[in-house]
Protein backbone atom coordinates (compact mmCIF):
# COMPACT_ATOMS: atom_id res chain seq x y z
CA UNK A 1 0.00 0.00 0.00
CA UNK A 2 2.78 2.62 0.93
CA UNK A 3 4.52 1.20 -2.06
CA UNK A 4 1.96 2.23 -3.92
CA UNK A 5 1.22 5.54 -3.01
CA UNK A 6 5.13 6.31 -3.11
CA UNK A 7 5.15 5.07 -6.68
CA UNK A 8 1.79 7.51 -7.36
CA UNK A 9 3.57 10.70 -5.91
CA UNK A 10 6.74 9.43 -7.83
CA UNK A 11 5.17 9.76 -10.81
CA UNK A 12 3.46 12.67 -10.47
CA UNK A 13 6.42 14.56 -9.22
CA UNK A 14 8.39 13.50 -12.72
CA UNK A 15 5.40 14.47 -14.76
CA UNK A 16 5.36 18.05 -13.11
CA UNK A 17 8.97 18.00 -13.68
CA UNK A 18 9.01 17.17 -17.39
CA UNK A 19 6.12 19.56 -18.05
CA UNK A 20 8.27 22.62 -16.68
CA UNK A 21 11.30 21.60 -18.40
CA UNK A 22 9.12 21.82 -21.18
CA UNK A 23 8.07 25.29 -20.44
CA UNK A 24 11.32 26.59 -19.64
CA UNK A 25 12.54 25.53 -22.97
CA UNK A 26 9.73 26.79 -24.82
CA UNK A 27 10.22 30.01 -23.24
CA UNK A 28 13.82 30.35 -23.61
CA UNK A 29 12.95 29.20 -27.39
CA UNK A 30 10.49 32.33 -27.68
CA UNK A 31 12.76 34.60 -26.54
CA UNK A 32 15.87 33.66 -28.24
CA UNK A 33 13.64 34.14 -31.59
CA UNK A 34 12.20 37.84 -30.01
CA UNK A 35 15.52 39.17 -29.40
CA UNK A 36 16.93 37.67 -32.02
CA UNK A 37 17.65 40.47 -34.42
CA UNK A 38 16.64 40.37 -37.92
CA UNK A 39 18.93 39.84 -41.05
CA UNK A 40 20.07 42.96 -42.99
CA UNK A 41 20.41 42.85 -46.67
CA UNK A 42 23.25 43.77 -48.62
CA UNK A 43 22.23 47.43 -48.85
CA UNK A 44 21.55 47.93 -45.35
CA UNK A 45 24.87 46.40 -44.30
CA UNK A 46 26.15 49.01 -46.88
CA UNK A 47 24.50 51.82 -45.31
CA UNK A 48 25.20 50.63 -41.64
CA UNK A 49 29.29 50.13 -42.74
CA UNK A 50 28.99 53.35 -44.48
CA UNK A 51 27.42 55.32 -41.26
CA UNK A 52 30.12 53.72 -38.86
CA UNK A 53 32.86 55.14 -41.09
CA UNK A 54 31.11 58.70 -40.27
CA UNK A 55 30.99 57.87 -36.84
CA UNK A 56 35.00 56.67 -36.73
CA UNK A 57 36.03 59.85 -38.99
CA UNK A 58 34.14 62.10 -37.04
CA UNK A 59 35.33 60.95 -33.57
CA UNK A 60 38.98 61.06 -34.85
CA UNK A 61 38.40 64.49 -35.90
CA UNK A 62 36.64 65.76 -32.44
CA UNK A 63 40.15 63.83 -30.76
CA UNK A 64 42.09 66.38 -33.09
CA UNK A 65 39.73 69.52 -32.05
CA UNK A 66 40.63 68.62 -28.65
CA UNK A 67 43.74 69.14 -28.66
CA UNK A 68 43.44 72.21 -30.44
CA UNK A 69 41.04 73.39 -27.50
CA UNK A 70 43.26 72.26 -24.52
CA UNK A 71 46.18 74.27 -26.68
CA UNK A 72 43.84 77.24 -26.98
CA UNK A 73 43.48 76.62 -23.23
CA UNK A 74 46.87 76.54 -21.96
CA UNK A 75 47.51 79.14 -24.10
CA UNK A 76 45.14 81.43 -22.53
CA UNK A 77 46.10 80.04 -19.08
CA UNK A 78 49.91 80.67 -19.32
CA UNK A 79 49.44 84.22 -20.94
CA UNK A 80 47.47 85.50 -18.20
CA UNK A 81 49.93 83.79 -15.63
CA UNK A 82 52.59 85.33 -17.15
CA UNK A 83 50.91 88.95 -16.91
CA UNK A 84 50.03 88.42 -13.40
CA UNK A 85 53.32 86.99 -12.49
CA UNK A 86 54.93 90.69 -13.79
CA UNK A 87 53.20 92.98 -12.08
CA UNK A 88 53.43 90.90 -8.86
CA UNK A 89 57.09 90.83 -9.75
CA UNK A 90 56.86 94.63 -10.08
CA UNK A 91 54.69 95.57 -6.72
CA UNK A 92 57.31 92.80 -4.71
CA UNK A 93 60.70 94.55 -6.09
CA UNK A 94 59.21 98.13 -5.71
CA UNK A 95 58.64 97.22 -2.10
CA UNK A 96 61.76 95.24 -1.36
CA UNK A 97 63.25 98.92 -2.90
CA UNK A 98 61.27 101.19 -0.39
CA UNK A 99 62.02 98.69 2.53
CA UNK A 100 65.80 98.77 1.63
CA UNK A 101 65.25 102.38 1.85
CA UNK A 102 63.75 103.11 4.73
CA UNK A 103 65.55 100.70 6.57
CA UNK A 104 68.82 102.42 5.14
CA UNK A 105 67.35 106.09 6.20
CA UNK A 106 66.30 104.90 9.59
CA UNK A 107 69.82 102.98 10.59
CA UNK A 108 71.73 106.25 10.09
CA UNK A 109 69.30 108.19 12.63
CA UNK A 110 69.73 106.29 15.15
CA UNK A 111 73.62 105.34 14.35
CA UNK A 112 74.18 108.61 15.15
CA UNK A 113 72.16 109.04 18.72
CA UNK A 114 74.07 105.53 19.45
CA UNK A 115 77.33 107.87 19.01
CA UNK A 116 75.79 110.27 21.85
CA UNK A 117 78.11 110.82 24.46
CA UNK A 118 74.96 110.42 26.90
CA UNK A 119 75.42 106.47 27.51
CA UNK A 120 71.12 106.47 27.78
CA UNK A 121 70.45 107.87 24.79
CA UNK A 122 72.90 105.48 23.44
CA UNK A 123 72.13 102.42 24.52
CA UNK A 124 68.68 103.29 23.60
CA UNK A 125 69.28 104.04 20.23
CA UNK A 126 71.39 100.75 19.52
CA UNK A 127 68.62 98.62 21.57
CA UNK A 128 66.05 100.05 18.43
CA UNK A 129 68.71 99.40 15.67
CA UNK A 130 69.23 96.04 16.34
CA UNK A 131 65.33 95.63 16.76
CA UNK A 132 65.28 97.78 13.67
CA UNK A 133 67.38 95.24 11.75
CA UNK A 134 65.46 92.12 13.12
CA UNK A 135 61.96 93.58 11.80
CA UNK A 136 64.00 94.34 8.59
CA UNK A 137 65.08 91.06 7.83
CA UNK A 138 61.97 89.25 8.53
CA UNK A 139 60.15 91.89 6.01
CA UNK A 140 62.81 91.45 3.19
CA UNK A 141 61.72 87.70 3.79
CA UNK A 142 58.50 88.43 3.30
CA UNK A 143 59.15 90.39 0.05
CA UNK A 144 61.60 87.82 -0.99
CA UNK A 145 58.78 85.10 -0.62
CA UNK A 146 56.30 87.82 -2.81
CA UNK A 147 59.44 87.56 -5.37
CA UNK A 148 60.34 83.90 -5.88
CA UNK A 149 56.19 83.22 -5.92
CA UNK A 150 55.67 86.08 -8.44
CA UNK A 151 59.11 84.30 -10.79
CA UNK A 152 57.47 80.67 -10.00
CA UNK A 153 54.26 82.10 -11.82
CA UNK A 154 56.14 83.38 -14.37
CA UNK A 155 58.03 80.02 -15.29
CA UNK A 156 54.44 77.44 -15.03
CA UNK A 157 53.15 80.00 -17.35
CA UNK A 158 56.09 79.66 -19.57
CA UNK A 159 55.55 76.16 -19.50
CA UNK A 160 51.91 76.11 -20.24
CA UNK A 161 52.84 77.98 -23.15
CA UNK A 162 55.19 75.35 -24.34
CA UNK A 163 52.55 72.39 -23.18
CA UNK A 164 49.77 74.00 -26.22
CA UNK A 165 52.33 74.24 -28.60
CA UNK A 166 53.30 70.60 -28.35
CA UNK A 167 49.38 69.93 -28.30
CA UNK A 168 48.54 72.51 -31.19
CA UNK A 169 51.47 71.08 -33.26
CA UNK A 170 49.85 67.41 -32.40
CA UNK A 171 46.27 68.54 -33.02
CA UNK A 172 47.68 69.96 -36.56
CA UNK A 173 48.99 67.20 -37.67
CA UNK A 174 46.05 64.90 -37.01
CA UNK A 175 43.15 67.83 -37.88
CA UNK A 176 43.90 67.61 -41.62
CA UNK A 177 43.22 63.90 -42.58
CA UNK A 178 40.77 63.24 -39.63
CA UNK A 179 39.03 66.32 -42.51
CA UNK A 180 39.84 64.16 -44.94
CA UNK A 181 38.52 60.94 -43.28
CA UNK A 182 34.96 62.91 -42.36
CA UNK A 183 34.84 64.49 -46.11
CA UNK A 184 35.02 61.17 -47.79
CA UNK A 185 33.20 58.93 -45.29
CA UNK A 186 30.47 61.48 -45.99
CA UNK A 187 30.64 61.14 -49.37
CA UNK A 188 30.29 57.54 -49.46
CA UNK A 189 27.42 57.73 -47.46
CA UNK A 190 24.95 60.18 -49.57
CA UNK A 191 26.71 57.96 -52.98
CA UNK A 192 24.40 54.99 -50.75
CA UNK A 193 21.71 57.44 -49.28
CA UNK A 194 21.37 59.26 -52.26
CA UNK A 195 21.20 55.70 -55.03
CA UNK A 196 18.59 54.78 -52.40
CA UNK A 197 16.71 57.71 -52.74
CA UNK A 198 16.47 57.53 -56.30
CA UNK A 199 15.49 53.58 -56.40
CA UNK A 200 12.39 55.07 -54.37
CA UNK A 201 11.51 57.66 -56.96
CA UNK A 202 11.74 55.56 -59.67
CA UNK A 203 9.82 52.65 -58.19
CA UNK A 204 7.08 55.47 -56.79
CA UNK A 205 7.10 56.72 -60.48
CA UNK A 206 6.66 53.46 -61.86
CA UNK A 207 4.00 52.45 -59.94
CA UNK A 208 2.16 56.01 -60.58
CA UNK A 209 2.67 55.71 -64.21
CA UNK A 210 0.90 52.08 -63.69
CA UNK A 211 -2.17 53.31 -61.75
CA UNK A 212 -2.73 55.68 -64.88
CA UNK A 213 -2.64 52.71 -67.46
CA UNK A 214 -5.04 50.78 -65.30
CA UNK A 215 -6.98 53.90 -64.82
CA UNK A 216 -6.97 53.91 -68.78
CA UNK A 217 -7.78 50.41 -69.93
Amino acid sequence: MHSKYFNMQTNRFLHGFTFMVIFVFISLSLDAQQTEEPKLSREEMQLQRAQQSVQRAEASLARAQAYLDEADSLKNAGTRMITEAKEDLKVAKDEKATLEKNYSNSLKALEKQANNKDKATADKAKKEMRDLTASHREELRLADEKIKTANTKYDNGQKNITKAKEKEKVGNEKLKPAQKAVAEAEKKLEAITGASDKETDDAKLEEDLNKKDKKKK
